[in-house]
């Protein structure tokens, strides 16, 4: 496995697209770019819950989880990792004709992959559906966890705790059984959080 890349979010389209050169052949790296893109559109003007980054780092910062730490190369779980939220939290993608152009465009195991990681139903039963689903789609869904846990700061403290007690209820047993790294990094994140939180409780103008 690979260790943490720093700096993820100054990753641009040329920087991404040489990670994926001589990784794969060279029709998959454009289909990969062509999600890369295609995200980024989907999520244009949207920001992320701290108001200062925009919502496309999101997807971004969790495909390159997956080249960067778990050194997964498949493009089908790169290209879904890149669309997982278009079907939820873009303008793009929320007509039947719209999602079948992600199927024709990208194939069927890609449209199945969003469509297992789209939470369209009571988040308990969403888990389920997920660990009950083929190892790769459970790794997508964790490696979505363990960004979003890293991001958690920008967050107001309410929703960090939210958050935490979610991670340790659902995915932390989850991860256990999936990925010994991704288990690794999504406690390692949620116990800093956790320290984060115990300081700023001493500094009472700091929290939120």
């Amino acid at each position: 496995m690979g260790g943490k890349v720093k700096n993820q979010e100054r990753i641009g389209s040329k920087e991404f697209e040489q990670k994926l050169v001589g990784k794969m052949p060279p029709e998959h790296v454009r289909q990969v770019m062509l999600a890369y893109r295609l995200a980024k559109y989907g999520h244009r003007n949207q920001m992320r819950d701290d108001g200062k980054t925009r919502f496309f780092v999101h997807p971004k910062n969790a495909a390159l989880i997956l080249i960067d730490e778990l050194e997964v190369f498949d493009p089908e779980m790169i290209i879904a990792e890149l669309l997982h939220d278009m079907m939820e939290d873009s303008h793009l993608l929320i007509s039947d004709e719209e999602w079948s152009d992600v199927e024709f465009i990208f194939g069927k195991v890609v449209a199945n992959y969003v469509a297992l990681l789209t939470k369209d139903v009571a988040k308990e039963k969403y888990i389920k559906r997920l660990r009950a689903s083929d190892e790769k789609s459970q790794i997508l869904k964790l490696v979505d966890r363990l960004h979003n846990v890293r991001s958690l700061k920008g967050c107001s403290r309410n929703k960090r705790r939210r958050k935490i007690n979610e991670t340790r209820r659902y995915f932390l047993p989850w991860a256990r059984k999936i990925s010994p790294y991704l288990y690794n990094e999504i406690k390692k994140t949620i116990e800093e959080l956790e320290r984060y939180d115990a300081r700023r409780r001493w500094l009472p103008w700091k929290n939120r």
